[in-house]
C-alpha cells in the first residue's frame, strides 16, 4: 500500500547531533514513516543511530544546504508515490508529538494545500517578546509578497504537497529556500493553512534572523508586472453587464475587514497624491490587485485627492519651501507656466512628505470607521435574530 506522507528531518552543516539524535527519537514515537536528509553534519554515530531504529539515512555527497536537502527528498518521495512531506523543526523547538494533527488532516484530497505549522509559545515572557516580534515582522513581509495573511509564515513544520511542490522552479543558490518556496507556492495559487503546534525557544539555538535581502527580493518581483509561474487555476469572476448589483456587491464585499480596508484606503490615498498625471486610476487598481486589497475602496477614495487642486497646491508650497526656504508666494504667468519644469520637481518632493501622511491619516479613520460600522451592523443582526426568536416563542405559547 503506498503512504500517503513521510516526515523530513534535514540535518544540516552545524545541527547539533543530540538534539538531532532527540527528535528522532520522539518521532518514531508517533510514525515510523521518516527519512533523515544528513547534508553536512557528518555525525559519525548517525549512521549506526539510524541502522538500529531503522530509519532511512541519506547522506548528501556535498554541502548543498537546504534547497539541495528539499531536491533530494521531493525527488525520492515523488518515485515512491508519496503524495505529501512533513518537515520536521531540526532544532527541536517545535514538538514532534504534534503530528497526529498534521496527519489527521491528509486523509483529505488536497494536491494544492500547504499546512503550516503555527507555533504556540511555551518559554519564558523574555523570549517571547523576542521572537513574537519576528513574527509579526516575517508576516507583514509575507503580506506584502503575496498579498495573503499567515499566522506564522517562518515556521519549518509543514506539511508540502510532493507533486505540486516539485514542479516550482526556485533557484538552487537560495540561502532562505523555505521562504521563498512558500511565497512561490502562493503566486503558483497554492492554498495555506494553519494548524496550531507547540513551540519552545531553545536558548541555544540564539535568535533567528529575518532574511532582510530575500523579502524585499520577493517584493520586488511582486511589484513587477511581469508573468508568474502558475500550477493551477483559480476559479475567475465572471462579471456580466446583465447582472451589475452582483459585480458590485462582489467589490464591496471583497477583503471587507477593517484592516484590509484600512490598508486599501492608505494604498489609493498614496497613489493620489503623487504625480502620476492621469494614471492615478490604473495605478491603483494595480497595486490593489497586487496586494490583494479592496479595489473598490482603493479606487472610489483617491478621487478627492486627484480632482480637487488643493492636493497639488500643497505639495508644491511643501517642495518649494524644501527648496528655498520659503513659500511660493508670486503666483503669475511665469511662474506657474513658464516655470513649470520646477513646480513638478516641486510637487513630486512635496507629495513624498504629504503622500506617506495623508495615507496614514485615511488609513486610521477608514479602519475606526469600518470597525464601528461593522459592529453595528453585527448589533442590529443580532437584535432582530433575537426579537424573532422571541416572537416566535410568544406565538408557541399562546
Amino acid at each position: 500500500m503506498v503512504r500517503s506522507f513521510c516526515c523530513i528531518l534535514p540535518v544540516c552543516a552545524g545541527a547539533d547531533p543530540v538534539t538531532i539524535r532527540q527528535v528522532i527519537e520522539r518521532t518514531l514515537a508517533v510514525t515510523s514513516h521518516l527519512l533523515v536528509v544528513d547534508d553536512a553534519c557528518r555525525d559519525p554515530e548517525l549512521v549506526s543511530f539510524c541502522a538500529e531504529r531503522k530509519v532511512e539515512l541519506i547522506r548528501q555527497k556535498t554541502e548543498t544546504g537546504i534547497n539541495g536537502i528539499f531536491e533530494t527528498a521531493l525527488s525520492i518521495l515523488s518515485k515512491r508515490g508519496i503524495s505529501c512531506m512533513i518537515t520536521l523543526d531540526p532544532t527541536g523547538q517545535c514538538f514532534p508529538e504534534d503530528l497526529p494533527r498534521f496527519i489527521s488532516y491528509l486523509h483529505k484530497k488536497e494536491p494544492y494545500t500547504i499546512t503550516i505549522g503555527c507555533r504556540d509559545f511555551l518559554v519564558p515572557p523574555q523570549n517571547v517578546i523576542r521572537e513574537s516580534w519576528k513574527r509579526k515582522l516575517t508576516g507583514i513581509f509575507f503580506r506584502l509578497e503575496t498579498g495573503l495573511k499567515s499566522s506564522d509564515a517562518g515556521s519549518v513544520f509543514c506539511v508540502y504537497p510532493v507533486n505540486f511542490i516539485k514542479r516550482l522552479k526556485i533557484k538552487s543558490d537560495v540561502k532562505d529556500f523555505q521562504t521563498e518556496l512558500l511565497v512561490r507556492s502562493v503566486w503558483a495559487n497554492a492554498e495555506i493553512r494553519s494548524l496550531r503546534v507547540r513551540f519552545a525557544v531553545s536558548p541555544e539555538t540564539g535568535p533567528e534572523k529575518v532574511s532582510w535581502l530575500t523579502h524585499l527580493k520577493l517584493i520586488g518581483q511582486r511589484l513587477l508586472p511581469c508573468k508568474k509561474q502558475t500550477l493551477r487555476s483559480r476559479e475567475k469572476f465572471h462579471f456580466s453587464l446583465l447582472h451589475p448589483k452582483q459585480f458590485f456587491s462582489y467589490l464591496l464585499k471583497e477583503n471587507a475587514s477593517p484592516g484590509e480596508l484600512a490598508a486599501a484606503a492608505f494604498t489609493g490615498t498614496y497613489c493620489a497624491v503623487l504625480p502620476l498625471f492621469g494614471l492615478h486610476t490604473p495605478v491603483v487598481l494595480y497595486f490593489a490587485t497586487v496586494f490583494r486589497l479592496n479595489k473598490f475602496l482603493a479606487f472610489m477614495i483617491q478621487h478627492p485627492f486627484v480632482l480637487l487642486p488643493i492636493t497639488p497646491f500643497l505639495c508644491i508650497e511643501l517642495g518649494y519651501l524644501m527648496r528655498h526656504g520659503q513659500w511660493l508666494t508670486d503666483i503669475s504667468l511665469q511662474t506657474v507656466f513658464y516655470e513649470i519644469h520646477y513646480r513638478i520637481l516641486e510637487w513630486l518632493l512635496g507629495s513624498l512628505v504629504l503622500a506617506p501622511v495623508f495615507a496614514v491619516l485615511s488609513a486610521v479613520i477608514t479602519y475606526f470607521s469600518a470597525a464601528y460600522l461593522q459592529k453595528k451592523i453585527r448589533l442590529n443582526f443580532w437584535a432582530k435574530q433575537r426579537k424573532i426568536l422571541t416572537e416566535n416563542k410568544t406565538e408557541t405559547k399562546e
